[in-house]
């Protein structure tokens, strides 16, 4: 979606935002055209929302698809029916005790965190009918699955459809468990109890620091103070808590890294995890950092190593966060004071 041309040396066909009518839409027509040698002269390409292809000097571009309400309502529920799923239910089970399955109730993100990037879904949010989430649950169900990943973006945005889905949930006497991603700043008491009942038992947080003058240069329009008070909150209605952090953010200190550190082994937390700034292409930080190679190695994201010339040490961060999570494992378990 954010660079199409680079993928048009390996690919004839590029589908850029939600192609979840476009592309197989396309895929029927191009099997009536007979093949790969026909569908450039069979097929009305510029009919397809979305599309990128290149053929030559030629480039049909079309700007990548954000789907309304009334289509996402209009699609089916996912067919889960393709395959063996026992495999899915015991590497769940070895791990966590429960067997999950994913699911999507709204899309889109109206914020604009500076290491974030949202090509996909983009920024208009939206949410999906009530009743097709829940026809998806039951469908969920009907594998074997017994808790909901519940993957969205911005989850928490719209308070109103939270409640809504919650009493659904507590009226259909669904039977799973569920865990999501929340900003901090959108959970209230009486919000965090009816997700409670309604089978919540994890929710995870972009705490990112322990510096109020970091999360201000990642643009997170949140403060430590509300982080902090989310988390309790959670813990107060036993619902488990885990939270993520960035630490060596270009214009931060030593100083503001530690704070992140404390804060993270101060809190009742049921999870934690560090990563060093990520320049994901589309981001703000993408678009200010320098020493990016465009031939980055981009699969570290999960490990403490810089993409970018930054002014911090790799060496004593990645020492900091295994003596921090060190620190964490050796004390997880017991009650913190609030």
């Amino acid at each position: 979606t954010l660079y199409p041309e680079r993928f048009t040396r390996h690919f004839d066909v590029i589908f850029r935002g939600e192609s979840d009518v476009t592309f197989p839409n396309f895929c029927r027509d191009y099997l009536d055209s007979g093949g790969r040698e026909n569908f450039h002269s069979y097929l009305n390409l510029s009919a397809y929302p979305g599309i990128y292809v290149r053929k030559g000097t030629d480039v049909l571009a079309r700007e990548p698809i954000h789907h309304e309400r009334a289509i996402l309502d209009a699609l089916p529920v996912p067919d889960r029916s393709w395959g063996e799923h026992t495999q899915y239910h015991q590497f769940w089970l070895d791990r966590s005790g429960c067997k999950p399955a994913t699911i999507l109730l709204t899309r889109g993100c109206p914020f604009h965190c500076d290491f974030c990037s949202k090509p996909v879904f983009g920024s208009h949010f939206r949410t999906r009918s009530l009743a097709k989430i829940m026809d998806e649950v039951e469908d969920i169900k009907k594998y074997g699955y017994d808790q909901l990943w519940i993957a969205d973006d911005c989850f928490t945005m719209d308070i109103d459809f939270i409640e809504q889905f919650c009493r659904c949930m507590v009226q259909r006497k669904a039977g799973v468990t569920w865990t999501c991603l929340a900003r901090a700043d959108m959970l209230t008491d009486k919000t965090i109890r009816l997700m409670r009942q309604a089978g919540c038992v994890q929710v995870y947080l972009g705490l990112e620091s322990g510096d109020d003058e970091t999360l201000r240069l990642m643009n997170k329009n949140t403060t430590v103070k509300t982080g902090v008070q989310a988390v309790y909150r959670l813990y107060r209605e036993d619902i488990k808590c885990g939270a993520f952090f960035i630490v060596g953010y270009p214009g931060e200190t030593r100083d503001s890294i530690e704070k992140t550190f404390n804060l993270a082994l101060s809190l009742p937390l049921k999870e934690i995890s560090f990563n060093v700034p990520f320049p994901l292409p589309g981001s703000a930080l993408h678009a200010r950092v320098s020493g990016l190679d465009a031939n980055s190695d981009w699969d570290v994201e999960n490990e403490a190593k810089f993409v970018f010339q930054s002014e911090f040490n790799q060496l004593w961060l990645k020492e900091r966060i295994a003596i921090t999570m060190c620190s964490f494992e050796a004390a997880k378990g017991n009650t913190k004071p609030f």
